[in-house]
């Protein structure tokens, strides 16, 4: 992760989160202007690597999920105290998108774009953690390979760990 001090937002910024299969970016962009803002966290775990590591089955079992919680929110913890959810928080990424075609409660931002609440990605990831615990898969219409489960362990830790409210998915 590169080192930056606190970022303090004018009320124009936002932050790109993208999740792939072997790291993590948070890009801090400016609505006024497209071009790319220098600030860019980089976080080495992504949703295929930390799957690799920890999920030997799938669905994966409850302690592979909890091993893999305790990396995570080791590499995401430390970035609260440059990122915080008063940002903010959208993302390109089609996981996002597949989450939020299966979550039972979103909503349009003012854009028309999807938004996911913090409350409803805990819904869909106790959704998870009930195929885990048992609940035949056949009941739910949530994917249970390792990847989606390693896609919304890491989106849950950094949602919850850095205090954002929703997040939006961008067309």
């Amino acid at each position: 992760m590169k080192s930056e001090k606190n970022y303090k937002t004018n009320g124009n910024e936002f932050i790109l989160l993208t999740i792939d299969k072997n790291k993590t970016l948070f890009q801090l962009k400016n609505i006024e202007s497209d071009s790319e803002s220098p600030r860019l966290f980089i976080l080495n775990i992504g949703y295929d690597n930390l799957a690799n590591k920890y999920f030997k089955n799938e669905p994966p079992t409850f302690d592979e999920v909890d091993y893999a919680i305790n990396e995570v929110e080791e590499i995401v913890v430390p970035l609260h105290e440059k990122i915080n959810g008063l940002i903010p928080l959208y993302s390109k990424d089609q996981n996002l998108k597949d989450i939020i075609e299966i979550a039972f409660n979103t909503y349009f931002d003012t854009n028309g774009n999807k938004t996911l609440s913090r409350q409803e990605l805990e819904n869909v990831f106790t959704r998870l953690s009930e195929i885990i615990k048992g609940l035949p898969a056949s009941q739910d219409i949530l994917p249970t390979n390792k990847y989606f489960a390693g896609y919304l362990l890491i989106l849950r830790e950094i949602i919850h760990h850095l205090n954002f409210s929703e997040i939006t998915q961008l067309r």
